[in-house]
């Protein structure tokens, strides 16, 4: 053996040691302490609040209004459970949003205009009181849910579209910002029109709106059928509201192959009040979602991971970037980097079953198998 290929030999393992040691700092210095909220879905974190005046005490009133419009859509929770600590949170709202601006908008039935004023609340703060208080994190990145509406009038029987002008649409979408949930309404054009019938609505026959869903890339969709009644002035809204979910395992965001959705529930409806007949379908898409996706847990535990396909640097700070944008990840230590493969300690309240699940959901990152019993999951970049 040659003297070159001898230093060759004792080179090697330096370069890789001293790689290594590059890399692990690369990711150690890239990485919040707690868990930042970059990258998540900025609308989350804004609440436009309907206000009398701009005296400071109807500013305050309207604030703690508005962050429990924004813990609602954190967790998933309808109504958030007031503990010592949440109270605290309500009574100084101001330490959780970072700008407020006045604003004037048409009112509801578009006779004047409405003063509202828009809180744009600081994401890791809010985060943070949420941990705190041991409630469920929901992943801001959230499916999507198509709501299929047919309303049923005295002059006729028609299907609500994306751009249909009926107040109850306007209302489903007024209730799924408030409670976080993407909702998309079909835009009826020429494929909505082949694929589905305002028959196939009423009758529900899912063939039809299982294919039609999935256009829209849907995790789940609704089935809305109401008759419209004229009495003493009054509008009265009777009819039913079903939930459909993908099959489990169909959903992937961003590569959605679900072809098959099965009932996820059925609630019936008669209300005057035209919120209310809204509320009950985004509270059940709400529900399910947040069931599904939320992470539930008050104690924070470490998991290892590890990651393979990483033969760059800028795969390892793709990964870094990545996993930084989990609400549910707090916190990620490096442990080992062995040739294309990384150990990571990852943060969570998630067990860590449900948190591969998670990080697997978008499809950047795959479960392949296990190594010492513990997840070894694949960087598809």
């Amino acid at each position: 053996m040659t003297l070159i290929e001898v230093l060759g030999l004792r080179i090697k393992p330096l370069r890789n040691t001293i790689e290594a040691a590059c890399v692990c700092l690369l990711l150690i210095t890239s990485m919040p302490f707690a868990g930042a909220a970059e990258g998540t879905d900025k609308w989350l974190y804004s609440v436009d609040q309907p206000i009398l005046d701009q005296s400071s005490e109807k500013r305050r009133v309207a604030a703690r209004d508005a962050l429990l419009t924004v813990l609602s859509r954190l967790t998933g929770l309808a109504s958030i459970p007031r503990s010592a600590l949440i109270n605290t949170a309500l009574s100084s709202p101001d330490r959780y949003y970072s700008t407020f601006d006045y604003l004037r908008s048409p009112g509801r039935d578009q006779s004047g205009q409405m003063l509202s004023i828009r809180f744009t609340f600081q994401p890791n703060t809010i985060l943070a009181l949420v941990r705190q208080a041991g409630l469920p994190i929901w992943w801001t990145k959230r499916p999507q849910t198509v709501a299929w509406v047919v309303v049923d009038e005295p002059t006729q029987r028609s299907i609500l579209g994306a751009d249909d002008s009926n107040p109850l649409i306007q209302e489903i979408m007024l209730q799924a910002d408030l409670r976080g949930l993407p909702v998309a309404l079909p835009l009826m054009d020429l494929d909505d029109s082949i694929l589905v019938s305002v028959s196939d609505i009423w009758g529900k026959f899912t063939d039809a709106l299982d294919n039609a869903s999935s256009r829209y890339e849907a995790a789940q969709y609704l089935i809305g059928r109401f008759r419209v009644q004229e009495i003493l002035g009054e509008r009265l809204y009777s009819g039913e509201w079903q939930l459909m979910k993908a099959q489990t395992g169909d959903v992937v965001m961003g590569s959605l192959n679900a072809d098959k959705f099965v009932v996820a529930g059925v609630r019936g409806v008669q209300a005057q009040k035209i919120d209310e007949v809204a509320r009950v379908a985004v509270d059940m898409g709400a529900t399910r979602l947040a069931e599904e996706y939320a992470i539930f847990g008050r104690t924070s535990r470490s998991h290892e991971i590890s990651v393979s396909g990483l033969n760059s640097l800028q795969n390892y700070s793709d990964l870094v970037a990545y996993l930084r944008g989990f609400e549910f990840v707090e916190q990620v230590n490096v442990l080992a980097l062995r040739g294309d493969v990384i150990s990571l300690q990852v943060r969570s309240s998630a067990p860590v079953d449900r948190l591969v699940t998670l990080l697997a959901m978008e499809g950047r990152l795959t479960n392949i198998s296990l190594i010492d019993a513990k997840p070894l999951m694949s960087w598809q970049g």
